[in-house]
């Protein structure tokens, strides 16, 4: 089967990153489909200190290591400037790689690109392609000031939204407030059959391998076995609430309790915080690691730790067993409690809850094994991206009656 991604929205697509165009990508791979991904090479401002300029991006074709074939597209109308192409995403030669492609199913992560017309008139013009699409927009990150609501959203994306959005026959949701957003802000109604719940998933990790994974790990560090591993990752911006982690994790009086952070600090909150780990000999930070090297780490844990904003990180950590500790992100429509059992995860608000949940781990590690189970669990049922990409490719079947 033939697949093409694209992914041409907020940011381009980089080959060694873990986010969910990369891990959809690899998985169909695995699967033996042939996969092409069409992205670009812009780097927003907000994206230059984690991604450097390299053959990657100079070159417009290319078949990465993985096996992906990226085309890499330009602006279409470049002296527009880089402020305005990057709210407009109008790319050049779209409608011709579609057609020089032929795929089976166009997948497109987020609708927010003036690009969607060249895609679905393809989609209309060749009647057995299979177009799906995702929503990835919240108010998190969305609608965040007067000209991005009533202009940039309400305006541009609504009217470019409402045209197209049919042409797809699935609209999958990262998040309920992914969907939330999508219909109040774009104002359309999507009928049950054209929506579906796709959450950012993971890579499962054999459970059998934890024990040798983490012994090789605790010994590079020198950490003891028998020791209680927290994980903290991510850009680590404010609103990760890196800060009140390191608090709570201090008052915790237990000296085979550790705390490893790995990302990276943006420079104008790096001195702050790297004061607060130094005082702490059992908080480690590891600086930003490879997404292979990171899962080592989430496979290795006893508790990853998300008390801020949502990461894709946390649902690798799921898939990797680990179990989790998390801020619920209750703003429109349940956040993490609309998938996450509230038993079987340590959901946390304030530095005293993430305190509790500490002390709880230290004194009764065994509760530890049983939310361990539970990450296996719902990471086999929803977040397992090979199962994902076999869904996909069920729904195409099914449209097509195969």
């Amino acid at each position: 089967m033939k697949i093409v991604f694209i992914s041409i929205g907020a940011y381009p697509y980089v080959s060694n990153w873990g986010y969910q165009d990369n891990e959809l990508n690899k998985a169909a791979v695995r699967m033996g489909d042939s996969v092409t991904q069409i992205s670009t090479s812009y780097i927003p401002d907000f994206l230059t200190s984690y991604i450097k300029e390299d053959k990657e991006f100079m070159e417009p074709v290319l078949v990465d290591k993985f096996g992906v074939k990226v085309i890499r597209l330009k602006y279409r109308y470049p002296w527009l400037g880089r402020q305005i192409n990057s709210r407009l995403r109008w790319y050049r030669g779209l409608y011709s790689i579609l057609e020089d492609e032929k795929p089976d199913i166009v997948f497109v992560h987020d609708l927010n690109e003036w690009s969607l017309f060249d895609i679905t008139r393809y989609l209309k013009d060749n009647p057995k392609c299979v177009g799906f699409a995702d929503l990835h927009a919240t108010y998190e990150n969305s609608c965040r000031n007067f000209l991005s609501k009533w202009i940039q959203h309400r305006l541009f994306y609504r009217y470019m939204i409402k045209r197209n959005i049919l042409s797809f026959h699935k609209i999958f949701y990262l998040t309920k407030d992914a969907l939330f957003f999508c219909e109040r802000e774009y104002d359309v109604k999507l009928p049950e059959e054209k929506k579906e719940f796709l959450p950012i998933g993971g890579v499962m990790a054999n459970a059998e391998d934890r024990t040798k994974i983490r012994c090789e790990l605790l010994s590079k560090l020198g950490i003891e076995e028998d020791a209680c591993i927290i994980l903290h990752s991510g850009k680590l911006e404010k609103s990760k609430r890196t800060s009140d982690l390191i608090e709570a994790f201090g008052r915790v009086n237990y000296k085979k309790l550790y705390l490893i952070i790995i990302g990276k600090i943006p420079k104008h909150y790096e001195q702050e915080l790297l004061e607060k780990i130094e005082k702490d000999k059992r908080i480690l930070f590891l600086g930003w690691k490879t997404s292979t090297v990171l899962r080592e780490y989430m496979i290795a844990a006893d508790l990853y730790a998300q008390p801020g904003t949502e990461s894709a990180s946390l649902n690798h950590a799921i898939c990797c067993g680990c179990p989790v500790m998390l801020s619920p992100q209750e703003q429109n429509c349940g956040g993490y409690k609309f998938y996450l059992d509230e038993d079987k995860v340590f959901y946390i608000h304030t530095i005293e809850d993430m305190v509790n949940v500490l002390n709880k781990v230290v004194n009764n590690p065994s509760i530890l094994e049983e939310y361990r189970g539970y990450s296996y669990q719902i990471a086999e049922r929803l977040l397992d991206y090979d199962r994902q990409i076999e869904r996909i490719k069920s729904l195409w079947r099914e449209i097509i009656n195969l």
